[in-house]
């Protein structure tokens, strides 16, 4: 076998794994009302559940960086893939709600090594010229996991109820975290490039120098339409304020993140030819925020509001630009660590902006109930996503007055 075939190859598996936990992500807000009647919980508590998985996510993200320049993707993705399944699985049979948050914490937690593994693979395998564009077709397919984790999924659940679908989802992260351990190795000169030891003072030096902190938080910032909205309260907002169907607001999260899939490799394109990080960034700031005035305030009909929805789907994949440039600023030995911190810096905005959101919604609500469920109407959903616009304008800015489109470190 080739090694641009072995390389094809052994990324394809890296992929199912990222697949896999966006399908896990985004499924509490397709079983949003089931679960708030099992567990009877309203939405600052919803608002937890979707924390929790970002917690778990973002503290394991400089622990995942650090043992995958240490050892590599192979052991390290499939234990993490691993922990993913075993979370699920706690999910699948919980009896309590403190359980529910253990499992998706644990969920998040395994699936903090899917995009950083992922990475450090595509660095080990592939010329370092094509990083953007790979990474840009693995978003892509990994964000088809979110696509199948809205309809498609409500639609399993509607078969088998949404204990026995988390099972099944389960069941297929420990098939994934086999297939990982069984086929991916390590480059060739993967153990000439990684330190004997981790230095945590010269890790610290490469993220202040060359802007790496910066370059997250304002990432970090734009992430609200993902984390609060499409990967939250999207279904449950078309339903109260749009008067939607609950089939057709379950689409919603499938939309935004199904123009996702077509941002990523396209915007990657994009900044290949012109090379300005920055500026598309800033760009695709603004554009989420026009998009998301145009959902709280116009009312327009169908076809309006999912081309609005596929617009933030599609610019959601500035994050694709923000991995490029902090992987040209990071040394090869560097690299997972660095996009681990950046990672967890943006996993962190997971766990403010749904909690944020939540606790909003609980603020604005009148206190009206249907069928024992808060209904949080108009108002309400749009005084709460004001937390979202105001994000995305000021991550916007941020990266428009920040000049670094050029190469850092070799």
């Amino acid at each position: 076998m080739s090694i641009k075939a072995r390389s094809l190859y052994m990324w394809s598996f890296m992929c199912a794994f990222f697949f896999y936990q966006f399908v896990a992500r985004v499924s509490p807000d397709v079983m949003a009302s089931d679960l708030q009647q099992y567990f009877k919980i309203e939405a600052a508590e919803f608002g937890l559940l979707v924390g929790a998985f970002y917690a778990g996510y973002a503290l394991m993200q400089i622990p995942s960086g650090v043992l995958l320049d240490l050892y590599g993707p192979r052991y390290v993705a499939s234990a993490l893939c691993l922990l993913c399944g075993s979370g699920i699985f706690l999910m699948s049979i919980a009896e309590s709600w403190v359980t529910v948050l253990i499992g998706r914490f644990m969920l998040g937690a395994g699936a903090s090594g899917a995009f950083i593994s992922t990475s450090k693979l595509i660095r080990m395998w592939f010329d370092e010229n094509k990083y953007s564009r790979i990474v840009g077709i693995t978003v892509a397919i990994g964000l088809i996991g979110a696509v199948f984790g809205g309809f498609p999924l409500k639609t399993l659940m509607a078969l088998v109820g949404w204990k026995a679908s988390l099972l099944y989802v389960s069941i297929a992260g420990i098939l994934i975290a086999f297939l990982i351990v069984m086929f991916v190795r390590n480059s060739s000169n993967f153990i000439e490039d990684k330190p004997e030891k981790f230095e945590f003072k010269a890790a610290w030096k490469v993220m202040l120098d060359n802007k790496i902190l910066q370059i997250a938080i304002f990432g970090a910032l734009l992430s609200g339409p993902l984390y609060s909205f499409a990967g939250s309260f999207s279904t449950t907002f078309f339903t109260q304020a749009y008067g939607w169907s609950s089939e057709d607001a379950s689409y919603s999260t499938s939309i935004i993140y199904g123009g996702m899939v077509f941002g990523g490799p396209l915007i990657a394109l994009i900044v290949e030819r012109y090379k300005s990080y920055s500026k598309l960034i800033a760009l695709s700031g603004v554009v989420m925020a026009l998009s998301s005035l145009v959902i709280m305030f116009t009312r327009l009909g169908f076809i309006e509001v999912v081309t609005s929805m596929i617009l933030i789907g599609f610019f959601s994949a500035y994050q694709v630009l923000v991995f490029g440039m902090v992987t040209e600023r990071s040394p090869s030995w560097l690299g997972g660590t660095m996009i681990g911190i950046v990672n967890m810096i943006n996993m962190i905005s997971g766990i403010i902006y749904p909690i944020l959101f939540g606790n909003l919604l609980e603020f604005f609500w009148d206190g009206k109930t249907i069928e024992g469920v808060p209904f949080y109407g108009e108002y309400a959903f749009n005084m709460s996503m004001m937390s979202l616009f105001a994000g995305l304008i000021i991550g916007a800015a941020g990266f428009y007055f920040i000049k670094y489109d050029r190469k850092v470190n070799a």
